[in-house]
């Protein structure tokens, strides 16, 4: 997916999404996701807990317990945890 920096850095995405300017920061040293056949199941994961909490239907602290409970969960089926 190829993310546009200058989009985020437009005035009216600045004023309408206060979150705009630290992701083009973020965006300048971001890295590609890793080519793990996992990884789109535990950032599925991830993204969903996140997302739950910004829009306030739950808190940081259940989120991330489900995230790990997931995780877990996940690494079992793959065979690479215990």
């Amino acid at each position: 997916m190829l993310h546009r920096v200058s989009v985020l850095k437009h005035p009216d995405v600045m004023r309408d999404y206060g979150w705009a300017p630290v992701l083009a920061e973020a965006m300048q040293t971001a890295t590609l996701e890793p080519r793990d056949a996992i990884w789109p199941t535990m950032e599925l994961s991830l993204r969903t807990a996140i997302s739950s909490v910004l829009s306030g239907q739950n808190t940081a602290k259940p989120a991330l317990n489900a995230v790990a409970s997931d995780w877990q969960r996940a690494l079992r089926r793959a065979g690479l945890k215990g």
